[in-house]
């Protein structure tokens, strides 16, 4: 998937796509295959779930890597600038994990992988302290790699999706006329939460433009957005009586870990509204398409997770701790997934993505006449 000779960077990234697409197809379709086997052959449920988790990781693992290959060298922040920042983290987690080990902890540690593992008591020995660091770092830059291939992987599927649904919708915006427009015209426009007074047909998209710095501030803002979305998603699971009858505590918060993937796949595409400047012009300011999201979200989740809280206390209560246990790798895992995921997404797809937004727009401009336009 290299460059070719005097091929431009935008036809050189479709032309990856289009690759990308094929292989992944190919990827679902052996992993569902694998998958449906394991469901039919064996009756351990969680040896399913396991192989089901592996094949998923697979083909993220598998595209994230194509997907950074190709893009590695259109990053605003260098590649190898990441990786050597990559190692410097693995090398400082591995050195603090080995100088605690060395001085005060007294019990023996396995390092390896399944099947293959050996023990050390690195208290006060310094060659076992050196195993450990070495395996530690190596684990921590190694484990750091496999979740930013996987992170590529599910960017690029979900700056993919919209690419092709953004414009789209954006069309139907400003094609909405009111009550006789298809259902998901209306959903949009109630999504956005915009004004019944604006003028939709002015709906205007702004020129895209190459970042030279990091967007830091967008940056931050998506993070907490997604640990927002993330909080009210925990307390409406947690403290839903209707969830908690067929699962523990536990339980539910194990498969909020799981599904956090998900999180910033939610909040991420918003941010394309920002990149390309949707807006509709008002009488004192325009109305910016993002902000309507927001507003919307918050009237949503908010009464959602209010109304939760309230039934939940209402029918059973935990006490103070054993909430903060169950919920700390829950928010070890999102935190984690969501910087990864929105760095990955502002440093090697934001600007691409506005432009195609853009180029798509136009063209369904043009293809699409305005209703009593001649």
């Amino acid at each position: 998937m290299n460059r070719a000779p005097g091929e431009s960077i935008s036809d050189h990234l479709e032309r990856t796509d289009r690759t990308l697409i094929k292989v992944f197809a190919i990827l679902l379709a052996v992993s569902f295959a694998i998958i449906l086997v394991t469901s039919l052959t064996s009756e351990e449920e969680d040896s399913f779930y396991g192989i089901a988790l592996t094949m998923l990781n697979f083909t993220f693992i598998t595209i994230g890597i194509m997907s950074w290959v190709a893009r590695g060298d259109y990053g605003i922040v260098p590649t190898d600038k990441i990786f050597k920042w990559a190692t410097i983290g693995a090398v400082v987690v591995g050195a603090i994990a080995a100088f605690y080990c060395y001085f005060f902890f007294n019990e023996p540690i396995s390092i390896g992988i399944p099947g293959f593992s050996i023990e050390l008591n690195p208290y006060m020995d310094l060659t076992s302290t050196l195993i450990l660091f070495a395996g530690l770092s190596f684990g921590v830059w190694g484990g750091a790699l496999g979740y930013t291939s996987i992170g590529f992987g599910v960017i690029w599927i979900t700056v993919l999706i919209t690419r092709r649904l953004l414009p789209h919708i954006l069309n139907m915006i400003v094609r909405f006329r009111g009550k006789n427009d298809p259902y998901s015209a209306r959903i949009v426009v109630w999504f956005m939460d915009i004004p019944d007074v604006l003028e939709m047909t002015e709906l205007k998209i702004g020129e895209p433009f190459e970042r030279r710095y990091f967007p830091k501030r967008m940056f931050i803002q998506a993070v907490g957005w997604e640990l927002f979305i993330g909080t009210v998603l925990a307390v409406y699971v947690s403290l839903n009586p209707v969830v908690l009858e067929s699962l523990s505590l536990l339980d539910a918060v194990n498969i909020l870990s799981t599904l956090s993937i998900i999180i910033p796949l939610v909040v991420i595409p918003w941010f394309a509204l920002t990149s390309v400047n949707a807006r509709i012009p008002g009488v004192k300011k325009d109305f910016m398409l993002f902000n309507g999201i927001k507003s919307r979200i918050l009237q949503t989740f908010v009464a959602l997770g209010t109304i939760a809280l309230f039934i939940r206390l209402a029918l059973r209560e935990y006490e103070a701790g054993t909430l903060l246990n169950s919920f700390v790798g829950y928010y070890v895992t999102l935190s984690l997934l969501a910087i990864l995921f929105t760095y990955i997404f502002f440093n090697y797809y934001d600007s691409e993505l506005a432009k195609n937004i853009k180029e798509r727009y136009e063209i369904l401009r043009r293809k699409v006449s305005l209703p009593g336009d001649d």
